[in-house]
């Protein structure tokens, strides 16, 4: 593998699993130091094992992003690590797929503290840091296809806020170095389904019987209706390597079949 990123420092919030652990050792494999954040402590510290065993740099932070002004801190802690900030991966989200009409303000209101308002507190943060350098720098965040659906709640709702606010800021950046591209991802496996209750998890694996695929791609090349943790972390490698003369608004990463979510 390349060290494209030697020297950077890359924030990855929800480094603890899924695609930001799966994007935390793809950078970190690159070269970079990978400052990563997640709310469990020992899930941190296994990236970082994982991550050392393959001589790559890991710092990890734990942080509840639900927090005010948690995203803008871990931020400003990654930017102090080495003195430099070149890109912020905001990947960390929670789900609820409850119908509005029987949601639980409480959990919406932690969703959007998480989905929203802490890539908005990070993204303020990294652009204070990285503006008066001159350097690039790259804003990524990772929304999802929940975004542009029908029926997906408070979930949906947030993932569009997400999308609406990476257009913002990239008007507003557009005379800066700095890029800010939306990764769009389709039904992945990562531990996002941990959220959901358990009659939602078993609506997902009947949708992927009735379709006879397979969760994920397999040696004997059976039809994928999942994609894996590994291709979102190609995808961001790929947009981070691109120059700031080039921007890329919008990225959508869909697996072989395609997925719905039967909520009722």
């Amino acid at each position: 593998m390349t060290q494209a990123f030697k020297d950077w420092t890359i924030a990855v919030t929800g480094a603890s699993s899924g695609m930001g652990r799966a994007v935390a050792r793809r950078l970190a494999a690159e070269g970079a130091l990978v400052v990563g954040c997640g709310r469990n402590l020992l899930e941190l510290k296994e990236t970082e094992r994982l991550i050392g065993l393959a001589q790559g740099r890991f710092l990890p932070i734990q942080n509840d992003l639900a927090e005010p002004g948690a995203g803008a801190a871990f931020v400003q802690e990654a930017a102090a690590a080495e003195g430099r900030l070149d890109a912020v991966i905001c990947n960390a989200a929670v789900i609820d797929l409850d119908p509005i009409a029987k949601g639980d303000p409480s959990s919406w209101r932690r969703m959007l503290a998480v989905n929203l308002i802490s890539v908005a507190e990070a993204f303020q943060a990294a652009i204070t840091v990285m503006r008066p350098t001159g350097r690039p720098g790259w804003l990524v965040a990772i929304s999802s296809l929940a975004s542009r659906m029908e029926g997906m709640g408070l979930y949906g709702a947030s993932k569009a806020g997400l999308n609406s606010l990476c257009q913002s800021l990239r008007l507003e950046l557009e005379k800066d170095p700095i890029r800010v591209s939306t990764l769009i991802p389709g039904a992945f496996a990562t531990n996002l389904g941990r959220d959901m209750p358990p009659e939602t998890r078993d609506r997902f694996l009947r949708e992927i019987n009735a379709k006879g695929a397979y969760a994920a791609p397999d040696p004997a090349g059976r039809s994928a209706i999942m994609g894996l943790p590994d291709d979102i972390a190609r995808a961001v490698a790929f947009v981070l390597t691109q120059p700031p003369s080039l921007n890329i608004p919008e990225l959508v990463i869909r697996p072989q079949m395609d997925l719905t979510i039967p909520l009722e």
